[in-house]
């Protein structure tokens, strides 16, 4: 399913979308481990990429994020943020790996790890 999905975004079917905050998310490692490069390449990917679109993190979304906080002790601001982000822009479905995630949303969340065999 995982392959099938990723491929329907390469080939462009559908646009992956992501919030600002997945920038600062995925440069913490490269930052740590004072690696340019793979900070670089993900800078790359995230900012200037055909099949995946960085929503800027705006007001609308920090109100919607405030709410799916507060109706759950289990999520976390962070991920507020990235459910009401993929709420605003319509999404059709959420991936992640997080299972905490997957109850109540208006949209079909794709837990990655459902996927992949151990």
């Amino acid at each position: 399913m995982l392959t099938s999905l990723f491929g329907l975004i390469d080939n462009g079917t559908y646009t992956a979308v992501t919030s600002e905050l997945t920038l600062a998310e995925v440069l913490i490692k490269p930052l740590m481990d004072n690696n340019e490069n793979l900070q670089m390449m993900y800078e790359e990917i995230m900012q200037s990429s055909d099949f995946l679109s960085l929503a800027t993190i705006d007001r609308q979304i920090l109100v919607e994020a405030a709410r799916i906080r507060a109706s759950s002790n289990a999520i976390h601001l962070p991920d507020a943020i990235h459910l009401a982000t993929a709420q605003i822009h319509n999404c059709s479905c959420f991936i992640t790996n997080d299972k905490r995630l997957k109850n109540n949303q208006p949209f079909q969340v794709i837990v990655i790890s459902d996927f992949i065999e151990n």
